[in-house]
């Protein structure tokens, strides 16, 4: 059916929607000249029909596709290598602590059980195989005690003739004192030097 066979109704009402649609159109042309937004469009196309072939999207997918492959297969590479090196390191450790401090199988087995957190450990040891070593031996060798001789405290009273007349009498020791105290601060707020 071409327009000469429309009637001047149906040729109004075509008018008026496409009228109604110039805003749309608008937009869409706006759309389509901006990069974003046309890559927007293509890709809510696609959403939209999964079928639908558009060259820069399938193309775009494609090369995402392969650099997220190639990213996921270096990050397992480097997770690996990692891992090799912390094994290696902590082996090292391990025979440096079993060399320096003449451990036994049966020691190391203890060390590193107290090391790992569990139920029957819920404090391990920190992480390191000479610092856990250490802790394991000193709570394996029993502590010797500090011999000490315990004397009775002494007193003497300092200087006899200023103090010998207070002794028996606790009032006198006080007054002899708070003198004693006095001429102290008088000889410091005075400067004089202690010898």
């Amino acid at each position: 059916m071409s327009l000469e066979d429309l009637t001047i109704e149906q040729l109004r009402e075509i008018a008026t929607r496409a009228q109604q649609m110039e805003p749309s159109y608008n937009l869409v042309q706006t759309l389509a000249k901006d990069p974003e937004g046309r890559s927007m469009l293509q890709r809510w196309a696609k959403k939209k029909n999964p079928n639908l072939s558009i060259p820069e999207v399938d193309q775009e997918d494609k090369m995402m596709a392969a650099l997220k492959e190639e990213r996921d297969a270096r990050e397992k590479l480097e997770a690996k290598l990692l891992e090799d090196d912390i094994r290696k390191r902590t082996e090292a450790a391990k025979r440096d602590v079993i060399e320096r401090y003449k451990l036994s199988d049966e020691d190391v087995k203890a060390i590193e059980k107290r090391m790992l957190k569990s139920d029957d450990n819920p404090d391990p040891l920190p992480p390191r195989y000479d610092w856990a070593a250490q802790l394991y031996l000193n709570s394996r060798t029993p502590s010797t005690p500090t011999p000490s001789a315990f004397m009775p405290p002494t007193y003497s009273m300092p200087e006899g003739k200023v103090w010998g007349k207070g002794i028996g009498n606790a009032a006198e020791l006080n007054r002899i004192a708070m003198n004693q105290a006095y001429e102290a601060f008088n000889e410091i707020k005075g400067g004089k030097v202690a010898q």
